[in-house]
């Protein structure tokens, strides 16, 4: 049975994503701390956008038949877009250009 065909209202995945991303700006916040940095987003937009990115992967992954790729491959492109980036990722080499002003 796919994830998106079970029944129920959501709740238990709610709470595991809101379980999960405290716990993650919880890291964030230490991490920044530790390093004495002060992070150029808010910290829970982290928190929840990185956990975000892990559940749609994996919810993709699972979902997927055949597997798209093995799990070490996916948790690799994981880990180095958290680590370089989007702008990496999409191929571009250097520094980002500046945001336009909002």
């Amino acid at each position: 049975m796919k994830l998106t065909a079970t029944v129920c209202d959501g709740r238990a995945l709610r709470q595991f994503t809101a379980a999960q991303t405290e716990a993650a700006a919880g890291v964030f916040r230490a991490r920044a701390a530790h390093e004495n940095v002060t992070p150029r987003i808010s910290v829970d937009v982290l928190a929840r956008a990185w956990v975000g990115e892990q559940l749609a992967v994996l919810h993709w992954w699972l979902e997927t038949d055949p597997r798209p790729m093995e799990p070490e491959e996916a948790t690799r492109m994981l880990l180095d877009l958290s680590l370089r980036g989007r702008y990496w990722a999409n191929g571009f080499e250097g520094e980002p250009p500046a945001p336009d002003p909002v």
